[in-house]
């Protein structure tokens, strides 16, 4: 970086041919930047989420009314990061669009659910 600060790459987990766009059930995790403990604490060994987690997990709850591909299975908002089991089901891709509708994305992969669920997520949180 031009200031010299060190840029650390993150080593990339996925499979390199794997279509995450597949039917199957999937375990994600989502850290907060910096592991800044922003939804909550831990007290007498349970999770105490605060208003920010509280959106976390409702946006979460939300996703499978805005997919209708998705199941959200079990989850857990921790102070700093998100656990999640998603299922999904085949689809099909690049879904046309009414007025009338709801928001439907048109890309059912992995990425893009995630992608749409921390977006909207973060601009709750920054409202």
């Amino acid at each position: 970086m031009a200031d010299g600060a060190s840029h650390r790459q993150r080593r990339s987990i996925r499979l390199p041919h794997y279509d995450y766009g597949d039917a199957g059930t999937y375990f994600i995790t989502l850290c907060v930047q910096n592991r800044r403990c922003l939804f909550g604490q831990v007290v007498d060994r349970s999770m105490v989420l605060n208003e920010l987690g509280r959106i976390v997990a409702t946006e979460w709850r939300r996703t499978a009314e805005i997919r209708p591909n998705v199941a959200v299975d079990e989850f857990v908002v921790m102070p700093n990061d998100f656990h999640a089991l998603l299922a999904m089901e085949r689809s099909r891709r690049g879904v046309s669009h009414t007025p009338s509708e709801k928001f439907h994305s048109p890309a059912h992969t992995l990425g893009a659910i995630v992608r749409g669920f921390k977006g909207i997520t973060t601009k709750s949180i920054n409202e």
